[in-house]
């Protein structure tokens, strides 16, 4: 079926209807006659200028795009964005095409009420940054040919000054109507969030010029953010009521507003804050110009802050203006996170502080106060008070003052801070009894200050001062310091104690206000400083140190700076200096330093030393350790809390000479020898392991060559372990040593073969007995093992014989434990074969072997008890008869028992007993037979201060001796006393005080011979009396002038003069020099005869008679 034809018809009408219409639409869209034609209409209404960017036709209406037009007063401006015209089809006929007058509706798309209010209260419009020509929109309605407007997506903005404002309602909706008493505004909208929850109401007068504006927020639950200059409100609830009276000229006095507005629940998050503030809440009413908040709370890092109050906006002399601010838990430390633990430790305690803020101050000034408390500084509490008022940009304080028990600072002046930039001038004073809060400082009570600061912006300019009296630091004196800061920037600033020996400071300091200051410093710190740090630090250290000084130059900043200085130490065992040097560049993080020796000496032994490497914030690094060539190291120290370590020594070819000399002053008896090996030190602060291989070859200590040996040290934390090892001298094995470790307490043994006591005695024996056919000889053997918890050693030493020259003994054995102070001999035993054993116990403490004090009198004394028990002639004849050929045998059982004590090199005899009850004494050929009723007896019982070693000689104590026998049955005896006659000296030999000795022959003469005098095997018979003046022939000192007091009285002999040349004795030795004779000679009958040569008694030259000889000296 074919369409009709009148409908194609119809339909190619329609279609170039409709495309005549578009293209009639786009025509005038675009033509600018027809946008003319509008705004001249529009502009017409509103009596003022009125531009649109593009227009868009629709049936009957048209929509105005981009418009710029705004209606204000000085406290609100209603700017449009887009408009739609609707015109009526009866008006446009009835006006012939009027378009002013054919206009039916307006809507307002998108319209922006701004409303301005600057901090003080007042209107202000300073925060718009783009105001159209404004239009008075009482004379616009009026013009209208409308008196009605609708409203699509309204919004409702306040304003202050600085600020971008933030927005209190939109996506409103409503109406705007003209009525016969003005502008009636009628918008719903929404305040942070999708629901509505906003109303915007009031009435813009048009005859009384005053207008009524109301709020109503109906507890807004906020869902988005709400911005204000800085600071972003992100959850709570809002509610209240505002209503405003406001007339066009506008005054602080004529303003009328009442209302209510409460808050909950508020986060609010300031920028570059960290932490927000949360809890917020507030509940405030306002009549007029008074705001009353009845309440407010928040918290923020831990810190509960309350405040209320009243506040007259626009009256500056309402004294009854005043909002307290009250805040507890304040702890300083969290309000500095990253130095937290540091301000820890110097700042403690839970702070409060009150902050008020007032009006009635004079010239309309407004006034604040604060105080605060409750932290303590360097364990001292520390109060706040401060005072002052501001006004238009200007901060005047009229004191700060920080209080604590000893010290009192306080700050006063003005800061102008608007406009930029600011600038200030402010005046300090600081008063202080003692700063405890600075570690070992101490001084009288005076401490003081003064200066002031002022400047423009980042230009500070400093004259400040800081006095000290009498300060001690370290218990040393420090003087009279005096600190100043002086210029722009503090471009200098010196210290100065009045004592060089102290501590001195002087430099400079650019752009101090500036991030990045600079300094330029020499600083010292002297003897008496560097000795007091030792003192406190490390007494040992300190006692050994005679003085010790620091000196240094800074230059430059935290990010690049260059610091040279030297050192210098001085004491008995090292002397010398060496030098330092810090560096840090901009591209670097790290620190570089370098240590280098300048003449340290231990000794005369220099020490040739260096050292590199750098530092950052979490570990030190050794890039090179030298010491000598022969020690090289290496390896990362950390310094942060954990503390990883990883070092590395290697020392090759390293003289133990050196070491002795550098660390044990030379105390060791290393001749020569070299160390070699690697330690490594690794783990964590508080689990330090180390690793060591030692090697110890070419060794000589005293006599003991060629000594070497290796040791593999391991330790892990605070316990360390030594492998086994040995001990070889010439690759002879000489000491074995088992595991030694600290794993609970210190164990260790090990056993030692064939050591010569040469070697062990080299340098503390005779040189006749060091070398040659009377060298000492023998070898020692032994065990030891650790003993108290490794506090001490227990050694046992057995030696089979002794010899030294003509001197031997069989065996040597002995138990002796050995700790830090002193050697306890439990058991030691020297026994002649079958004849005499000598036993010894007691103490030697170390300091005695050392001749060194030592404060505490438990380990500062020797004390020995020794004993021989046995035939004591026979160990005489033995040891010493023989070898030194003296006419002393026998055999004779028999004690001694002797108590010795010392100290600082002073030996004292305590006590000394012996005696031989029986026994047979040969004095051959001086007695020709045994004396066989041979006893002896003597005693030293006498305990004295002094003894061997001290100036005193008095001190050398008495021994009362007694001897006797008989010869040929008639007896003799031999005493000593101490009732020295007149004139005479006591015999004094050794560490023995004989007196004088006495020699009795009761029953006439005994027979002697007297070889030289007498042919061999002949005797004489002498009876030995005293003088008339004394009770006893006698024998006293000096020792060297022997003096020999009595009458001799000869009953008969042969002798023989001149003295015979074949001498029975092997020692030739003439008395006669060393002898005093105070002596009568006497013979007694006539058999006595002289022969000039005794050997043949062939020359007989005289029978002597009895006569009487006068005595010869």
């Amino acid at each position: 079926m074919h369409p009709r034809k009148w409908v194609i018809a119809l339909a190619c009408i329609a279609l170039v209807l409709g495309g005549l219409l578009y293209g009639g639409v786009v025509f005038f869209e675009k033509s600018r006659d027809v946008k003319r034609l509008i705004v001249q209409a529009i502009s017409a209404s509103t009596g003022s200028g009125f531009s649109v960017e593009r227009i868009r036709l629709g049936f009957l209406s048209v929509y105005l795009e981009n418009v710029t037009i705004g209606f204000s007063t000085p406290f609100y401006h209603l700017a449009i964005h887009d408009i739609k015209v609707g015109f009526s089809l009866k008006n446009l006929i009835s006006y012939k095409g009027d378009v002013g007058k054919s206009i039916n509706r307006l809507i307002l798309i998108n319209p922006e009420l701004s409303i301005f209010v600057n901090n003080a209260g007042t209107p202000s419009r300073d925060s718009v940054k783009a105001v159209p020509a404004d239009v008075d929109i009482f004379s616009a309605m009026r013009s209208f040919p409308v008196d009605h407007f609708l409203v699509r997506k309204g919004t409702v903005r306040l304003y202050g000054i600085g600020s971008d404002g933030f927005t209190i309602g939109e996506n409103l909706t409503g109406g705007i109507s003209s009525g016969s008493g003005g502008v009636e505004l009628d918008l719903h909208g929404s305040l942070a969030s999708h629901k509505k929850n906003f109303e915007l109401s009031g009435l813009l007068s048009k005859e009384t010029r005053r207008s009524r504006i109301s709020i109503s927020i109906n507890k807004a639950r906020i869902d988005k953010p709400i911005r204000w200059n800085n600071s972003v409100l992100h959850s709570g609830v809002i509610d209240g009521v505002c209503e405003y009276s406001v007339p066009d000229s506008m005054t602080q006095g004529n303003i009328e507003s009442r209302g209510w507005v409460t808050l909950g629940g508020a986060t609010v998050k300031v920028d570059k804050i960290d932490k927000p503030i949360t809890g917020l809440a507030f509940s405030l009413t306002f009549l007029d110009s008074r705001i009353r908040l009845d309440s407010a709370v928040c918290k923020w890092n831990g810190i509960a802050v309350k405040g209320s109050g009243v506040w007259n906006l626009f009256s500056a002399t309402d004294s009854s203006s005043a909002i307290d601010i009250h805040c507890q838990g304040i702890k300083v430390e969290s309000l500095f996170p990253e130095n937290s633990k540091s301000i820890g430790k110097i700042i403690r305690g839970t702070g409060w502080g009150i902050v008020r803020l007032s009006k009635g101050g004079l010239f309309g000034r407004q006034l604040f106060s604060v105080t605060g408390g409750g932290i303590s500084v360097w364990n001292s509490p520390v109060f706040l008070s401060a005072k002052g008022s501001f006004e238009r940009g200007r901060v005047l304080i009229e004191s700060c003052v920080l209080r604590s028990p000893a010290v009192t600072a306080g700050i006063s002046g003005i800061v102008n801070y608007a406009p930029a930039p600011v600038s200030y001038s402010l005046e300090y004073t600081l008063k202080a009894d003692s700063l405890p809060q600075i570690p070992d400082l101490k001084g009288s009570g005076h401490y003081s200050g003064r200066g002031r600061l002022n400047g423009i912006g980042a230009e500070p300019k400093f004259n400040i001062t800081v006095n000290g009296s009498r300060i001690r630091y370290f218990d040393a004196p420090a003087g009279d310091p005096e600190v100043t800061l002086t210029g722009k920037n503090i471009n200098h600033i010196s210290f100065d104690c009045n004592s060089p020996s102290f501590f001195h400071a002087s430099g400079m300091i650019d752009s101090l206000a500036g991030g990045k200051p600079v300094i330029r410093a020499d600083l010292s710190a002297g003897s008496k400083l560097m000795l007091a740090i030792l003192e406190r630090k490390n007494p040992a250290l300190a006692r050994i140190v005679d003085s010790a000084s620091i000196n240094s130059a800074f230059n430059g900043n935290t990010e690049e700076f260059d610091v040279i200085g030297k050192a210098e130490l001085y004491s008995h065992i090292m002397h010398g200096g060496f030098q330092f040097r810090f560096n840090k560049y901009k591209k670097n993080k790290a620190v570089s330093w370098r240590i280098t020796q300048q003449n340290m000496y231990a000794g005369d032994s220099l020490i040739p030393f260096s050292a590199n490497g750098s530092i950052d914030k979490n570990s030190l690094r050794i890039d090179s350790f030298n010491v000598a060539g022969a020690i090289h190291g290496a390896g990362r120290c950390g310094i942060d809390a954990v503390g990883n370590m990883d070092l590395y020594f290697n020392y090759k070819d390293l003289s133990v000479c050196a070491l002795n000399t550098w660390f044990m002053h030379r105390s060791l008896p290393a001749k020569k020898g070299v160390v070699s090996g690697n330690t490594r030190i690794s783990g964590i602060h508080g689990r330090i392991s180390t690793e060591s291989e030692i090697h110890v070859q070419d060794c000589s200590i005293n006599d003991f060559n060629d000594i070497e040996t290796d040791v593999s040290i391991k330790s892990k934390d605070t316990v360390f372990t030594i492998l086994p090892g040995v001990i070889k001298k010439e690759g002879v094995p000489l000491v074995f040593f088992d595991t030694v470790s600290n794993s609970k307490g210190i164990f260790f043994s090990g056993h030692f073969d064939n050591i010569p006591v040469k070697s062990l005695l080299s340098g503390n024996i005779h040189e006749e007995y060091a070398s040659g056919d009377s060298a000492i000889k023998g070898y020692l053997s032994g065990v030891f093992y650790s003993v108290k918890s490794g506090d001490a050693a227990r050694i046992t030493v057995n030696c089979p014989f002794v010899e030294m020259g003509c001197w031997k003994l069989d065996s040597i054995s002995a138990d002796l434990v050995i700790d830090r102070a002193v050697i306890n001999v439990e058991r030691f035993y020297v026994t002649d074969s079958n004849r005499t054993r000598l036993s010894c116990n007691g103490n030697i403490p170390w300091t005695f072997l050392n001749n060194a004090q030592n404060d505490s009198e438990a380990y500062d004394t020797m004390n020995l008890h020794l004993k021989a028990e046995g035939d004591l002639l026979a160990t005489f004849e033995k040891n010493v008869s023989r070898p030194y050929h003296l006419p002393v045998a026998g055999k004779a059982m028999g004690t001694v028992d002797i108590e010795i004590s010392g100290a600082s090199g002073v030996i004292r005899i305590c006590k000394v007993t012996g005696g031989i009850p029986h026994g047979i004494l040969r004095v051959k050929p001086y007695v020709a037979k045994d004396i066989n009723d041979f006893s002896l007896d003597f005693a030293v019982n006498r305990h004295n201060e002094s003894g061997y070693g001290s100036s005193d000689t008095s001190a050398i104590p008495p021994v009362d001796l007694y001897m006797k026998g008989s010869i040929d049955k008639k007896p003799i005896r031999i005493y000593t006393s101490h009732a020295i006659p007149h004139g005479f000296e006591s015999l004094k030999a050794g560490l023995a005080d004989l007196g004088v000795i006495h020699v009795v022959t009761p029953q006439g003469g005994v027979n002697l011979h007297l070889p030289g005098l007498m042919a061999p095997g002949v005797t004489g018979e002498i009876e030995l009396k005293p003088n008339k003046s004394y009770t006893a022939f006698m024998l006293s000192g000096p020792v060297d002038h022997l003096r020999i007091t009595g009458t001799c009285i000869l009953h008969n002999g042969e002798f023989t003069f001149p003295p015979l040349s074949n001498s029975e004795t092997v020692v030739h030795f003439d008395p006669f020099p060393y002898i005093t004779w105070d002596m009568d000679l006497k013979a007694a009958n006539r058999k006595l005869k002289y022969f000039y040569d005794a050997g043949t008694k062939s020359h007989k030259l005289i029978r002597m008679v009895e006569c009487y000889l006068d005595p010869v000296s």
